[in-house]
């Protein structure tokens, strides 16, 4: 059973090329072997009594006349740290097999990989969990939206506590220009109700449950929500109000339901702010005004240019550097709320 178990939650689609560190019995590897034909196992083992014990215990006759399985002895692992680097091949580790090792300095290793191993293998889990209810929605994807907001100005507000501190200058802003778009991160959306200030939309991305807190418990209003396909499909039931989806390059199940049903695709560079100023862009605002990028910046500077920020600053400048793998035509920003300055409008 355990055998069965390590393959199920080891094997991924599209990899073909397994090594796993720690023979054991030999049972987990023996399922992986036979779970798929096109499947290429190599065993690693540091103890020849271990394999002795494993040919005597249990049958592996038919797996080593395979070409495609092998056990190989190897005293210090030395072979770990190249096939780690190989991306064709997916390094597994035999917990039990880790917990006895008495080479202290391969044990180290071997469990700092596993427990990164494991985060990752969570971490992806969990993206592939909120991904599959939170298609199940139906909610219009955020592509919709370009008719809203394509040639207006949008003020984006981020977490940090510049938003804040200049709310009462977006205010003052947006009664001048009263077509302008506000967004605003999750995080500070129960903030900017305290303050009896409804932005037009609220955008979240995170995977964690724990982002829930963010919109529990408060009013339903105006705003409507915008949420990567991935993120806190709690946080996206808790939330009161229309909702709408976007789906992010660089994670597979969202890229192929994209291509599908030709929706865009949007940058996330694992940042919220990221998220929402490529969306900005692309439903074509003519103006992008941020806050609340500077996470405690010192005074003057900003996080999404080189320049101090000052009143009514305008710039030409080319923000393809800002997003990973991605190229952005030049175009004017106007950004006259510097991250933690104290710039007016």
């Amino acid at each position: 059973m355990e055998g069965y178990h390590f393959a199920e939650s080891y094997a991924e689609e599209g990899m073909f090329h397994y090594t796993i560190i720690g023979l054991g019995l030999g049972y987990h590897a023996l399922f992986m072997f036979l779970k798929d034909r096109r499947y290429r196992i190599t065993v690693l083992e540091s103890d020849l009594n271990i394999i002795g014990l494993a040919m005597q215990m249990v049958d592996f006759s038919y797996a080593l006349t395979e070409e495609r399985f092998q056990i190989i002895y190897s005293p210090s692992l030395s072979e770990l740290d190249s096939l780690v680097k190989e991306s064709d091949c997916k390094v597994l580790i035999h917990y039990p097999t880790m917990q006895s090792m008495e080479n202290h300095a391969v044990k180290n290793v071997l469990t700092e990989y596993f427990l990164q191993m494991c985060s990752v293998e969570e971490q992806l889990q969990s993206l592939s969990e909120n991904f599959y209810y939170n298609i199940r929605r139906n909610d219009l994807p955020a592509d919709s939206l370009k008719y809203r907001i394509s040639g207006k100005p949008v003020v984006y507000l981020g977490g940090g506590p510049g938003s804040e501190t200049h709310l009462p200058e977006i205010i003052k802003y947006k009664a001048l220009h009263p077509d302008t778009i506000t967004i605003c991160a999750g995080k500070i959306y129960r903030m900017l109700l305290s303050q009896n200030f409804v932005p037009d939309y609220v955008i979240i991305t995170d995977a964690k449950p724990s982002l829930a807190w963010q919109l529990r418990d408060l009013p339903q209003t105006a705003a409507e929500l915008l949420y990567l396909s991935t993120a806190s499909n709690s946080a996206v039931d808790t939330f009161c109000g229309k909702k709408y989806i976007f789906f992010q390059k660089d994670f597979a199940e969202s890229e192929d339901f994209a291509r599908e049903h030709s929706l865009l695709l949007f940058e996330t560079g694992g940042s919220v702010s990221t998220a929402a100023i490529d969306f900005a862009l692309r439903m074509g605002c003519s103006t992008l005004i941020t806050t609340g990028l500077d996470l405690a910046y010192p005074e003057k500077k900003v996080m999404l240019s080189e320049f101090p920020a000052t009143s009514q600053t305008r710039t030409t400048i080319s923000v393809k550097k800002t997003f990973t793998e991605r190229k952005y035509l030049q175009r004017q920003l106007f950004f006259p709320i510097g991250n933690g300055s104290k710039s007016g409008l």
